[in-house]
């Protein structure tokens, strides 16, 4: 496996393996699609994906430690 492929498939199970928490999680609906991986961005993976309920971007937050995310993104 090339250093690639093995990049590609990195970011896909980082999704798949999370994909039916987070939409569950903000009740976003049933997947009607495959979730396509968004290149621009830095730091963070970014995918879009489209469900019976719109579409959206989700983004797997990787660089920084998760309570330090949690607090960064807490609302007001």
């Amino acid at each position: 496996m090339t250093g690639s492929v093995a990049v590609d498939k990195a970011r896909e199970n980082a999704l798949d393996r999370d994909l039916a928490a987070v939409t569950d999680a903000f009740d976003l609906g049933e997947v009607t699609g495959a979730p396509r991986y968004l290149t621009d961005g830095l730091m963070n993976r970014n995918w879009q994906i489209s469900t019976r309920r719109g579409r959206f971007t989700v983004k797997q937050i990787i660089d920084v430690p998760l309570e330090a995310a949690r607090r960064n993104l807490r609302r007001v």
